[in-house]
């Protein structure tokens, strides 16, 4: 009992010694060069201890926690850091920044929907001298949700004092075949008019002929044992295998059309974030 005694007596006192030798700005120091070290969970662990020993609450190291949580992937625990620095701030600049993070927290989980309701919140007066920011995080979000023309209108908006790069923007999306094509649900139609074609539509040569030589094969050996015995004996030993095959064909093909209009969308947003870039870095 007597030890137990001393060793919370001996913590009591080094906490006590702690909080007299702590030098806060030494800590933030070491936590902001963690963070650009990428040991994102030190520095985490640094600024909680900064503001265990500080008496108020910092908007600045809260904002810096989000930052720590985000880059280390923790998007639910960064949004919550950045609404906490967002709200017990009277700094505009660290208000902007939070609010502009957590879009882009949510924009990284591909909540699309809630980044637009947080873009419709934000207050002109506050926000007006971020006009490209804000653009720019439409522009991302209803590209996300597939809406690409009022995408357009945004990515415009933010380069529209420069009309050659506005043409430019413009023609990539006047050519659909960069984001629309190809299409799944038809890649799907065709597999099932004929196994493979779906997958060369796709541009998969290999998967196409790959699907087709399997059902095609499977079919031939359906007939043969027909011809041979009976059909019912194709039936049950040949069309499971047929129809698995024939069936997991469409849907193979559905989703090699989609992950190929994924990758275009994915170069047709690069090429227009380095437009844009090449003229107004935001």
């Amino acid at each position: 009992m007597l030890r137990k005694l001393a060793t919370i007596l001996l913590i009591s006192i080094n906490i006590l010694l702690l909080k007299g030798q702590y030098t806060l700005q030494n800590a933030i120091d070491f936590a902001d060069q963690s963070t650009l070290s990428g040991q994102y969970e030190l520095a985490i662990k640094e600024y909680q201890r900064v503001m265990y020993f500080t008496d108020t609450i910092n908007p600045g190291i809260l904002l810096k926690l989000g930052d720590c949580y985000y880059k280390a992937g923790d998007h639910n625990k960064a949004k919550s850091f950045y609404d906490r620095a967002f709200f017990l701030s009277d700094n505009p600049d660290i208000k902007s920044i939070a609010v502009f993070n957590k879009i882009s927290a949510l924009i990284a989980e591909k909540n699309y929907s809630y980044a637009l309701i947080e873009l419709y919140n934000l207050s002109d007066t506050t926000f007006q001298s971020y006009t490209d920011e804000i653009n720019l995080l439409f522009a991302i979000c209803y590209f996300g949700l597939e809406d690409f023309d009022k995408s357009k209108n945004h990515f415009i908006r933010v380069v529209e004092d420069s009309p050659s790069t506005v043409a430019k923007i413009d023609s990539l999306f006047t050519i659909r075949k960069l984001y629309m094509k190809p299409n799944p649900n038809r890649a799907s139609t065709l597999s099932l008019i004929l196994p493979g074609i779906g997958q060369f539509y796709g541009g998969n040569i290999k998967e196409g002929l790959n699907s087709f030589i399997l059902t095609e094969s499977l079919l031939a050996l359906g007939v043969y044992i027909a011809y041979k015995y009976t059909f019912l004996d194709a039936a049950f030993s040949i069309l499971p295998w047929y129809q698995r095959y024939y069936l997991g064909g469409m849907d193979k093909a559905k989703e090699l059309a989609d992950y190929k209009r994924q990758q275009k969308r994915g170069d047709m947003y690069k090429q227009i974030l380095d437009i844009i870039s090449s003229i107004n870095p935001i």
